[in-house]
């Protein structure tokens, strides 16, 4: 576990350093607010498609569908990915707010 979440941090700071060349830092808290919300928002997004995909995938084994069952897990598969990503962009936007806060928000 230490390697990977090693692996999303080195990722979360390289995604950091590319909104923060694109957006520069934050101009108020409100404002970094709101973003953070907006990505914590698409998490759950996907953590909600995970878990449908999660009660379709026990609904096929309960009705001895196993040839189903693989493709649902593919399509959960995806779903981790999806959510990871957004995740790791939320911890990109937190460094984005913490690094912003001594800058005067953008000011």
């Amino acid at each position: 576990m230490d390697e990977i979440l090693k692996k999303m941090e080195d990722a979360a700071e390289a995604e950091y350093e590319k909104i923060l060349a694109k957006w520069g830092v934050f101009h108020s808290a409100h404002e970094g607010y709101a973003v953070l919300q907006e990505e914590v928002e698409e998490a759950q997004e996907e953590m909600e498609s995970l878990r449908e995909d999660m009660k379709a995938l026990w609904g096929k084994i309960r009705e001895d569908a196993e040839d189903e069952a693989a493709g649902i897990a593919e399509e959960i598969y995806n779903d981790a990915m999806k959510c990871a990503a957004e995740l790791m962009q939320v911890g990109a936007v937190c460094l984005r707010f913490i690094n912003s806060n001594g800058k005067d928000w953008g000011r």
